[in-house]
């Protein structure tokens, strides 16, 4: 399971020159469970995707990055979400995340 929003890299192509690094789940803010099903590409954590999504997570590990952006030294989610609860269902204590730091947001703090 490789999941990723390909406009985003589009828009933002400087995240994939972000380095991974290994952030703790509990320092992740900004999801709840309503949340992620409002998303576009939205579905619950009850669901089959999501189910199957977990088991992959499972089996294989966390192998795409999840996407944060640092603001106010709080880490926010903006990419990720389905992988994030994932990985918390499964008891990880760090999940693999490009972390936007810096003037990578400037212009969304306006």
């Amino acid at each position: 399971w490789v999941g990723r929003k390909p406009e985003l890299f589009l828009t933002y192509p400087f995240l994939e020159s972000i380095p991974v690094e290994f952030v703790p789940i509990e320092k992740i803010a900004g999801w709840t469970e309503d949340s992620v099903v409002r998303q576009r590409a939205g579905y619950p954590l009850t669901s089959e995707k999501f189910v199957a999504l977990r088991e992959d997570i499972k089996k294989r590990g966390l192998r795409e990055p999840i996407i944060l952006r640092e603001r106010n030294g709080e880490l926010v989610g903006l990419q990720g979400a389905h992988r994030y609860f994932a990985a918390q269902q499964l008891k990880y204590k760090s999940v693999p995340c490009r972390v936007a730091r810096g003037l990578y947001w400037k212009h969304l703090d306006t």
